[in-house]
């Protein structure tokens, strides 16, 4: 008899498909946290903007034939500027800065700011007018102090007067900037130019009342299509004039 055949190996379990990988689940997109940190470029990165502060930008380029409207402002704890002993330093600050090119036909000094019409002959005799300004000031003032520290509350700014109207709103303004302060005040102000100043019907205005006179007396400055009699009076810088008063102390 012939041998059994051999049984046959039992069949293998057919083959499970391949798993696919794993992957976590997307995670949810998380708010970006608002909390003040340093650095970035981002919205409200850098220093922080004071309140009513002059930005740093590029000034426009000045030229010759265009005043300038130059106002400066004083830091908390700084004098009266009105006041004689500091009074009497700024005006001489008025008449140095006339060596670098920047000339100030026009101002007027109240308690904590000024506000100044100049010429420059051009860009550069501007931005150096400016710098003297500020360090004679500020030179100034400290010596009358007796204490270093800051001056100026910030940033001189300056706007240009490009046609004669632009000048003659600048005028208005400067020269009667005691009464825009004080209504109650509307003789010509000693710490100022006005008192100088003699063509009022030019710029639309009434001649205020004579009040003591200036200890200097300014140039005019000549706005585009004005001649040096025009819209000013024409009188030069460094004319003698009767002294202030020594008892002509404001303390406002």
């Amino acid at each position: 008899m012939a041998p059994a055949a051999p049984a046959a190996p039992p069949l293998s379990p057919p083959l499970s498909p391949p798993r696919a990988p794993s992957r976590a689940p997307p995670r949810a997109p998380t708010a970006t946290p608002t909390r003040a940190s340093w650095g970035g470029a981002r919205v409200g990165a850098g220093r922080p903007r004071k309140k009513g502060s002059e930005s740093h930008r590029r000034r426009p380029c000045a030229v010759a034939g265009q005043p300038q409207h130059v106002t400066f402002r004083v830091a908390k704890g700084v004098w009266n500027l009105r006041a004689e002993r500091c009074f009497r330093l700024l005006r001489a600050a008025f008449v140095a800065v006339r060596r670098h090119g920047f000339r100030v036909v026009h101002y007027s000094v109240q308690g904590n700011h000024a506000h100044l019409v100049v010429e420059v002959a051009n860009h550069r005799a501007f931005a150096a007018g400016l710098r003297a300004l500020s360090a004679h000031v500020t030179h100034a003032l400290h010596r009358v102090m007796g204490r270093g520290g800051r001056v100026l509350a910030g940033r001189i700014h300056a706007r240009a007067l490009r046609t004669p109207s632009e000048v003659r709103t600048a005028l208005r303004y400067v020269l009667r900037n005691r009464t825009h302060h004080l209504p109650a005040e509307v003789h010509l102000d000693e710490c100022s130019t006005a008192p100088w100043f003699g063509d009022w019907a030019a710029l639309g205005l009434a001649a205020p009342r004579a009040g003591r006179a200036p200890v200097h007396a300014p140039t005019p400055p000549r706005a585009p299509g004005s001649s040096a009699r025009g819209i000013v009076n024409p009188s030069p810088l460094g004319a003698s004039s009767p002294p202030r008063p020594a008892d002509s102390r404001r303390t406002r």
